[in-house]
C-alpha cells in the first residue's frame, strides 16, 4: 500500500510539479491515483507487486507512445520503463465504460479497433500468448497449480488450440499467423469515452498479435450475446477467417490468464484466486 505522501513524492519527482490533491482510483493489478496540480489532472500508475517481471515496460512505453501519436491512447507526461511507473494527463469528461455502456457502443468501438488493426503503427514485438504461457508457467510454483483442479488439463487443451490456429490461418491465409498491432486487453475500464470519441488506455500487453485476439477479448470481458457478436463483427468487417478464430481464442485467453492469476498467488496474492477459479471454469465449459 502506498500513502499520499510517497504518491506526492513519485510525481514531484517525476514530472517536476507539485501534487495539490490525491485521490486513490480502482484498479485489478496496478494501483493508480488520480492528481490535481494547479488546474491540470494526472493518472499516476504504479505497477502490482512484481508486475514487471511479467511485462516488458520498454515495450510497453514505445507502443503507448505510438498510440498516443495515432490519435488512439491519451497522452503520456512520464513513464520510466525500469519502474513502471507511468503519468498520463487526465480526460476530465471522460467516462470508464462498463460492459453495457461498452456494448451500447460497439459501433465506435468497432470502427476504432478495425482502425487500430489496419493502422501503421510499428510495434517492435510479438504478444504470443503461447509464448506467454511459458513465461507464466516457469513463474507457478508446483504447489498453487496443484491446487487448482482442471489446470492441467486446460494446459493439454492449450496445446491443441494452437495448432488449430495454425489450420485456420493457412486455410484462409496461407500463412500461419496473422500479425497487426493489438491492443491486447480490452477489458472494458480500458476504454474511455469522451465528448463521442474513443480513447483505449493501458497498452501493457499490447504487440504484434491476431486480431481476432482483440475481439475475442472484448466480446468475452463485456459479456456480448451472440446477436451482439455478429453486429459487432458485421460493423468492424470480420472476414470469415477472422470470425473462425474467435472461439478458439476466447478459451486461449481463459487458459491464459488461468495461467497469469496462478503467478499472483504464487506471489502470494490470494486476492486472484476466484477470477483464477472463474477463468479455468470457463475455460473447461467451453472446449469439454
Amino acid at each position: 500500500m502506498f500513502d499520499f505522501k510517497e504518491i506526492s513524492e513519485i510525481f514531484t519527482n517525476s514530472i517536476g510539479k507539485n501534487a495539490d490533491e490525491i485521490n486513490a482510483l480502482g484498479g485489478m493489478t496496478n494501483s493508480n491515483f488520480l492528481i490535481t496540480s494547479n488546474d491540470e489532472k494526472f493518472v499516476l500508475r504504479v505497477p502490482g507487486n512484481r508486475s514487471n517481471q511479467i511485462i516488458k515496460r520498454d515495450d510497453e512505453k514505445l507502443n503507448q507512445a505510438i498510440a498516443s501519436n495515432f490519435g488512439f491512447n491519451v497522452k503520456t507526461a512520464f513513464f520510466d520503463e525500469v519502474s513502471g511507473i507511468k503519468i498520463t494527463e487526465f480526460l476530465s469528461n471522460a467516462i470508464t465504460l462498463k460492459p453495457a455502456t461498452l456494448r451500447q457502443n460497439s459501433e465506435k468501438i468497432a470502427k476504432i479497433l478495425s482502425k487500430i488493426h489496419s493502422s501503421k503503427m510499428e510495434f517492435k514485438n510479438n504478444f504470443n500468448p503461447f509464448l506467454q504461457m511459458k513465461i507464466y508457467l516457469n513463474l507457478v510454483s508446483n504447489e498453487t497449480a496443484l491446487k487448482f483442479n482442471g489446470f492441467l488439463t486446460a494446459l493439454e487443451i492449450f496445446n491443441d488450440l494452437e495448432q488449430k490456429l495454425t489450420k485456420i490461418n493457412q486455410k484462409f491465409y496461407a500463412k500461419n499467423t496473422i500479425l497487426v498491432p493489438t491492443h491486447g486487453d480490452l477489458v472494458p475500464e480500458n476504454i474511455l469515452m469522451c465528448n463521442e470519441r474513443i480513447f483505449i488506455i493501458d497498452w501493457e500487453y499490447s504487440g504484434l498479435n491476431d486480431p481476432a485476439w482483440d475481439v475475442a477479448s472484448l466480446f468475452v470481458e463485456s459479456d456480448f450475446s451472440n446477436d451482439e457478436e455478429e453486429r459487432f463483427l458485421g460493423l468492424y468487417g470480420a472476414d470469415l477467417g477472422l470470425k473462425s478464430k474467435i472461439e478458439i481464442y476466447k478459451s486461449v485467453q481463459d487458459i491464459l490468464w488461468t495461467a497469469w492469476s496462478l503467478v499472483k498467488i504464487s506471489n502470494g496474492d490470494e486476492s486472484y484466486t476466484n477470477y483464477a477459479k472463474k477463468r479455468l471454469k470457463s475455460a473447461l465449459e467451453r472446449v469439454l
